[in-house]
């Protein structure tokens, strides 16, 4: 998405951001008609796009005014996603983030440091829990994990559906999944 416009990415956009990342991690140049290819072949997949998906990605993920207790993404405007995300529980009273060590399953831990963050921008979160269902019915405990900004986290885990049905990837577990590849395969043949 152009951060500007808040369009898609034109043919020419594609082009650009070809080049960059070849420049900037394979520090080689390739030619033009490569770059104009596959430059195309980008532009018209993101014309495939569900135009619902598409008005989805254009809605802002940066949040203006943070919640107390809730734990937002901090990113410095132009940082490289290639860089560390920090992660802070807002505290409304100091007007401060309370800085989230985050384990490598994705369970956000406290760290007791606070901080301002002054010239970040605050990003809403995408969180995960496994086996959902079994939570709320008490049959597991609670489990919920933080798996990234929601602007960059793929695949979200709400606005799915299996056979014009809307499922959510929380609630998939492998019985389910077993169940939904086999379902048609399985059908009466009457």
């Amino acid at each position: 998405m152009n951060t500007r416009t808040n369009e898609l990415f034109t043919t020419n956009e594609w082009r650009h951001w070809i080049r960059k990342l070849d420049k900037d991690y394979l520090e080689r140049r390739v030619d033009t008609p490569f770059i104009n290819r596959q430059a195309r072949k980008i532009f018209d997949m993101t014309r495939k796009i569900p135009s619902q998906i598409v008005e989805a990605l254009k809605e802002p993920m940066q949040i203006l005014h943070p919640l107390d207790g809730n734990i937002y993404a901090l990113i410095k405007p132009g940082q490289d996603d290639s860089d560390t995300v920090i992660y802070g529980k807002y505290i409304h009273a100091s007007q401060s983030y309370e800085i989230q060590w985050v384990y490598a399953i994705g369970s956000p831990h406290s760290t007791g440091r606070y901080d301002q963050f002054r010239g970040y921008e605050t990003f809403a979160i995408s969180w995960w829990a496994p086996y959902k269902t079994l939570q709320e019915e008490g049959r597991r405990t609670e489990d919920i994990r933080l798996r990234g900004p929601k602007a960059t986290t793929f695949p979200l885990t709400q606005g799915w559906k299996v056979d014009s049905e809307a499922v959510e990837l929380d609630d998939m577990t492998i019985k389910y999944i077993t169940y939904l590849f086999t379902h048609n395969a399985c059908s009466n043949p009457h």
